[in-house]
């Protein structure tokens, strides 16, 4: 692990009362290059265009528009431009303590503490063309909406 500390992503994601950040990313010729790093926060990501290469620990797999996906705390990962095509993505990251709450009920128990204490973990990726992938996707566009009317003076 060691030498793994070289690679983590030291970077403040949000504010202590707001710990996540919405980065919304254009290439227009390709040349994403996001070299492997890890960080403590979990990171949903979206492909509205184009397609890229994720590599999260050592399983590679091309991701493209229309698709979304998630890298779990403390895994390690890159991205990559696929060839010289434009692409669009949104990637969202945050703290996964902001899912905690003072009362430990049965969610708590069953899932919110076993994702902080990472003996569970989110599924990499999300079919969109299921129903429940269409869902998450709604309710992450939704996120997307209010960042960007926050950002231009809204709420």
């Amino acid at each position: 692990m060691k030498n793994l500390n070289k690679l983590k992503d030291f970077t403040t994601h949000g504010t202590p009362q707001l710990p996540l950040h919405i980065y919304n990313q254009y290439y227009e010729h390709g040349g994403l290059t996001v070299p492997y790093h890890w960080h403590e926060e979990i990171e949903l990501i979206y492909v509205e265009e184009g397609s890229m290469e994720m590599t999260i620990n050592t399983t590679t797999k091309h991701v493209y528009k229309n698709e979304f996906f998630c890298i779990n705390s403390q895994e390690l990962h890159q991205i990559y431009s696929i060839g010289r095509t434009s692409s669009i993505h949104h990637a969202l990251v945050f703290s996964p303590d902001i899912l905690s709450f003072e009362y430990f009920d049965d969610s708590q128990s069953r899932f919110i503490h076993p994702l902080l204490n990472h003996t569970l973990l989110l599924p990499q990726t999300i079919c969109t063309d299921k129903p429940y992938g269409q869902e998450i996707l709604k309710l992450f566009l939704e996120i997307l909406e209010v960042n960007k009317v926050k950002k231009l003076g809204g709420i």
